[in-house]
């Protein structure tokens, strides 16, 4: 039976919302935990009307989506009651995977755009040596230039990047 104003039920294991399309979904949910750094995009909600946690990755700098997952009476307790937090949404590049999977793809107008740089440093840091053309595909760039992004990026910052596109 379909509890007014939740829409857990419509969702499955994993769902991928779109930002501007998240209102209904997110009328019910309440945030009950923030990760925090380094894990800055993401969080858990439960909803208000049927009680299910949601592990929550808001990817917004790339594809302006919510990845939610529902979490089980297991890993709901161990989370808010014991703090460990699941660690399949750990890493920034994995949000980007499922958008990407997912069919959402953005293309910048500005490429150059200065975010792009500490998105690419980002996935760096987390994933040292990544490959130009690796950054290429998660972030929808043409290799021309997500190499000068990595260069700007490995320059400025000291991140460890293949330069695989040369």
């Amino acid at each position: 039976m379909a509890i007014p104003g939740c829409e857990c039920d419509r969702l499955g294991g994993l769902a991928v919302i779109d930002m501007g399309e998240h209102q209904n979904t997110f009328q019910t949910f309440e945030t009950v935990r923030k990760r925090g750094a380094p894990w800055w995009w993401l969080y858990a909600s439960t909803c208000r009307a049927c009680g299910q946690t949601w592990l929550v990755a808001q990817e917004e700098r790339q594809n302006d989506i919510f990845i939610l997952r529902r979490l089980d009476h297991t890993a709901t307790t161990s989370l808010l009651k014991d703090g460990v937090w699941p660690t399949d949404l750990d890493r920034y590049e994995t949000p980007l995977e499922i958008g990407r999977a997912a069919g959402r793809s953005v293309s910048f107008v500005d490429v150059a755009d200065y975010p792009l740089v500490h998105t690419v440093t980002d996935l760096a840091r987390e994933r040292p040596g990544i490959s130009v053309s690796n950054l290429a595909s998660l972030l929808n760039l043409d290799l021309v230039v997500a190499n000068d992004l990595a260069r700007q990026a490995a320059r400025t910052t000291g991140v460890a990047i293949t330069f695989d596109t040369e």
